[in-house]
């Protein structure tokens, strides 16, 4: 279990509420690549590069979502990249089908390994994300793609990195983290003060640090969270 100051839990909330300024990419191989990592409204974005049967390549942003499932495109998006797909299918009120022509995209130079039973058109004129989420998207990065590499997110230094395994060697101490080998979901304890532990998923959408924040503030009177439908974080500060 990984044992968070509170101070410490509020300054990786504040990392992911503003979104850090345009960051040149670091380094880039076929191995590993580092790119900018944008965050709008608390969720964390990358550009995609994909890459046409004619060469020519369309850059597109997707979130990056540690709990989503599938691969998943607007259908804007796979049209303008020439896609063919199934029969669509309904489901939470919205309608999806699988691809089925090749794909190939990349994070930087970094080839990405897709599974092609999981890439995925979202029907419809619309991004990924509801239109009261603030920020908008042309597809989902997912838990299950980031699975097969090494992923790290510098929220203050605004940087997102990928890389096959081996390719480095991480700074710091290692924690378990349990995933879920077909979801490709993690899952993480987190300790509060030497006592009480708090465990979610980790996703794109902000669980594991509102329930930090509920936590701290169960402990700490001085800390009030407000976590409101459309995602927004509002913290108030711990006492001295």
């Amino acid at each position: 279990m990984m044992p968070i100051n509170p101070s410490v839990a509020v300054a990786v909330v504040a990392g992911a509420v503003l979104a850090p300024g345009s960051t040149a990419i670091t380094s880039q191989s076929a191995e590993r690549a580092t790119v900018p990592l944008i965050v709008l409204m608390s969720r964390p974005f990358v550009d995609l590069t994909f890459h046409r049967p004619d060469r020519s390549v369309r850059t597109a942003r997707f979130l990056v979502d540690s709990g989503g499932g599938g691969f998943i495109l607007t259908e804007t998006l796979a049209r303008d990249l020439h896609l063919s797909w199934g029969k669509p299918a309904r489901e939470e009120g919205a309608e999806f089908a699988n691809v089925t022509s090749p794909l190939a995209v990349s994070l930087g130079d970094l080839p990405l390994d897709l599974n092609p039973g999981r890439i995925i058109v979202q029907m419809g004129s619309g991004g990924i994300l509801p239109p009261a989420a603030g920020a908008q998207a042309e597809g989902m990065l997912p838990g299950h793609v980031l699975a097969k590499y090494r992923a790290v997110f510098d929220y203050p230094g605004g940087t997102f990195t990928l890389a096959r395994p081996g390719a480095f060697t991480p700074i710091g101490e290692a924690f378990p983290m349990p995933v879920n080998g077909k979801s490709g979901f993690g899952r993480t304890e987190v300790m509060l003060d030497g006592e009480g532990v708090v465990e979610a998923v980790l996703v794109a959408e902000r669980q594991l640090i509102p329930e930090l924040l509920v936590a701290l503030g169960r402990r700490h009177a001085g800390l009030v969270p407000d976590v409101r439908e459309v995602g927004e974080l509002h913290t108030g500060s711990l006492p001295q």
